[in-house]
């Protein structure tokens, strides 16, 4: 099933007409509609739209034309981010009575639709975006897709559950206080939230505008780097954007990390912890070592 493939491999199959973006859609929506309803990672969908882009990147693969691995890759965009298909509610209970509708996209989905990424729908946030759990939203909260007893973590709840649940290839999520990288943690995929300024925040609805950050929510840490690659770009309409230079983001995946130090904050795994947690980070520094890296005890 395709569903369940990272980018890269995608990419081959789209490349080689072994498998076609519409084909992959198909699937895609098919899965939607058969789990959705359970684990509720999307609230709103733009199969329309979704189909015509898909039928773009296929198209543009049967005449050689590829503008980036991205191409005719499924895409879940947090509901706390403008699309100009669809409205913005933020799961709370105004914006479901009086919803916004942009005139235009976020930066960051311009330049996945830039990309040739398929823009699938929306997923579910924890309301407003505030709060570390996922389980609070006017329509009904996401649900662990491993454990339906447990939370996702948030705010973006949807987009971890929707990479977990193999609802779509990736989403966008945001962060300002650790609502990227939680859901990541609980719902086992990569959360990244990039540095300031790299990703723009334009179209997107500010918690604090000194740390707020879009970011991508994938499988796998190259997958990771190749949706930041794509969405990250300078924004003259962004006050907060700044120019990075250019470079591969996912040139140095499987270089050696032999010299590299590495704080371990040792003494929070003395405090109230879950055993299990425990053992699996010191496995994790276990690892780190045999690589060679050079652990630093840091006081935090």
């Amino acid at each position: 099933m395709s569903l369940f493939l990272d980018i890269q491999t995608l990419h081959r199959l789209f490349t080689r007409l072994e498998l076609s973006p519409v084909e992959h859609l198909q699937a895609t929506i098919e899965r939607m509609e058969k789990v959705n309803p359970d684990i509720r990672a999307f609230v709103q969908f733009s199969y329309d739209e979704a189909l015509s882009a898909a039928q773009e990147a296929e198209n543009n693969y049967k005449k050689g034309i590829i503008k980036s691995p991205l191409q005719g890759i499924t895409v879940g965009i947090k509901d706390v981010i403008q699309t100009k298909d669809a409205p913005v509610t933020m799961e709370t209970e105004l914006y479901y009575e009086h919803p916004i509708y942009p005139q235009e996209d976020a930066f960051a989905v311009e330049q996945l639709r830039r990309a040739g990424a398929v823009i699938v729908g929306k997923t579910n946030t924890h309301e407003m975006g505030m709060g570390p759990t996922g389980d609070v939203g006017y329509s009904g909260h996401a649900r662990n897709s491993y454990d339906s007893n447990k939370v996702t973590g948030g705010s973006s709840s949807g987009s971890a559950a929707a990479i977990s649940a193999g609802l779509c290839d990736v989403t966008l999520g945001s962060d300002t206080g650790g609502s990227i990288r939680l859901p990541g943690a609980l719902s086992g995929v990569v959360g990244m939230k990039p540095s300031f300024g790299r990703v723009s925040n334009r179209g997107f609805f500010p918690l604090s505008y000194s740390c707020d950050a879009i970011g991508p929510m994938t499988k796998n840490i190259r997958d990771n780097a190749e949706v930041l690659q794509a969405i990250s770009a300078y924004d003259p309409e962004d006050m907060y954007s700044k120019a990075f230079p250019e470079e591969d983001l996912t040139s140095k995946i499987g270089q050696s990390i032999e010299g590299m130090r590495i704080g371990i904050p040792y003494h929070w795994l003395e405090e109230k912890l879950d055993q299990e947690i425990r053992a699996n980070f010191y496995e994790v520094i276990d690892v780190l070592k045999s690589l060679g890296a050079r652990l630093v005890e840091v006081d935090l």
